[in-house]
């Protein structure tokens, strides 16, 4: 006959072992599932919020610069033009806000062309007759937009009340817009600006740079 003494001190069988060795594994295994799930949506997460931040610091700068567009004149087909126009999938202007060199910068060409991503380019306003200096002085490529749109809004003039327009064609307007639109999609969510050009009602009242 086996003593208590024998019976405590036997230890654990194999069997014991194994199924507890089977529920730690278990328990590991939900936690590490647990802990791959959080890891993902943080991931996640930090993702998107990169996402935005990029893409609220781009459409910062474009609405800046297209909001300082400038009324310049300059020489091009034998005679001046003012430096503002656009179509529904480019704009151009001239501004002192540079993707390269910041706020305050001097003058130069902005164009923003949309070719299934955002194409910027920057270039020199050449003296003396304010021509566009080629080759661009900077360029960049953003994959922020899925797709862009531009308009630009009329002033409104005598009986004619203000009206949205898919171009602006600066020989024929002979002044600059109230205001650009710029609509389309940004990783799958829908982008709205309208911005009103601060020397709008100037240029109309006959301030132009040359």
């Amino acid at each position: 006959m086996q003593s208590p003494t024998d019976k405590s001190a036997r230890g654990f069988t194999l069997i014991e072992l194994l199924v507890s060795l089977t529920i730690l594994a278990s328990l590991l295994a939900v936690t590490y599932s647990g802990f791959r799930v959080a890891l993902t949506i943080w991931e996640k997460s930090n993702e998107r919020a990169q996402t935005f931040e990029q893409r609220q610091t781009v459409l910062r700068v474009i609405r800046e610069q297209v909001q300082g567009s400038l009324p310049l004149r300059y020489f091009v087909d034998g005679g001046y033009r003012l430096a503002f126009e656009g179509q529904s999938d480019r704009l151009r202007f001239v501004s002192q806000v540079s993707w390269r060199d910041g706020a305050n910068a001097p003058p130069r060409f902005i164009e923003l062309r949309w070719d299934g991503r955002l194409f910027v380019d920057e270039r020199q306003v050449l003296s003396p007759m304010n021509t566009v200096g080629d080759p661009p002085i900077w360029h960049l490529e953003l994959n922020t937009f899925d797709s862009v749109r531009f308009s630009f809004l009329r002033r409104a003039s005598g009986d004619q009340p203000s009206q949205w327009q898919s171009s602006w064609e600066s020989g024929k307007q002979g002044e600059l817009p109230a205001a650009v639109a710029i609509e389309g999609m940004a990783h799958g969510e829908k982008i709205s600006l309208v911005i009103p050009l601060d020397y709008a009602e100037s240029n109309w009242k006959g301030y132009q740079l040359q």
